[in-house]
């Protein structure tokens, strides 16, 4: 089991976090686990196999005693306001010792 949290293009809500950013298809999060900040791109962070003309990425916590966590980046924040598909950007981390 894994908690899960979404960002949306809501710039309001992205504002009051202090722990999550996104910009076009790049997305920084805090890892829920550790605190460790890092960045996951669609650019940089490719997932395999690629789906043409989608940025798509996926990355772990890099903290080397950590690890539990992944972040996601789909499409870019922009893409309602062109008219495209709504991209999205969220971070999964697992529920330890039946905690929530």
């Amino acid at each position: 089991m894994t908690h899960k949290l979404t960002l949306s293009d809501d710039e309001e809500a992205l504002n009051r976090s202090r722990n999550l950013a996104w910009v076009g298809n790049n997305a920084a999060f805090a890892c829920p686990m550790c605190g460790s900040v890092f960045i996951v791109s669609g650019h940089v962070h490719p997932v395999i196999p690629k789906k043409p003309g989608v940025r798509e990425g996926k990355f772990h916590c890099p903290n080397p005693d950590c690890g539990k966590s992944l972040a996601y980046v789909k499409g870019g924040q922009a893409a309602r306001s062109r008219g495209e598909d709504p991209g999205e950007a969220w971070i999964e981390w697992p529920v330890e010792n039946g905690k929530e």
